[in-house]
């Protein structure tokens, strides 16, 4: 059980890939913040950087944030991946009878 919002945790490094239909990345260009948010988001990432939760990537793969609000209505920071779920070879299977 977390102690307070930055107790994370942690867990043993993996690897792990996610099989694609083809080798192309998916690279989308960020989309514009309003100028109200910029600043709550910069301080997020700041927070996720120091926390170590995120680094800095050269990766050839790139999908924009988006700033969601919670029913509380605190800001949640997500990636839209939608592009690369389009992408995703599916591997669905059948749920057995319980």
């Amino acid at each position: 059980m977390a102690a307070h919002d930055s107790d994370l945790g942690f867990t043993h490094p993996f690897s792990d890939e996610i099989p694609l239909l083809d080798k192309v990345p998916v690279w989308q260009r960020y989309s514009r913040l309003p100028t109200s948010e910029y600043e709550v988001v910069k301080a997020h990432i700041h927070q996720l950087l120091e926390a170590r939760v995120i680094r800095e990537s050269c990766s050839p793969y790139s999908s924009p944030i988006v700033l969601v609000k919670k029913k509380d209505g605190s800001p949640s920071l997500c990636v839209d991946n939608r592009q690369l779920n389009n992408k995703t070879q599916k591997d669905a299977f059948p749920l057995p009878r319980i």
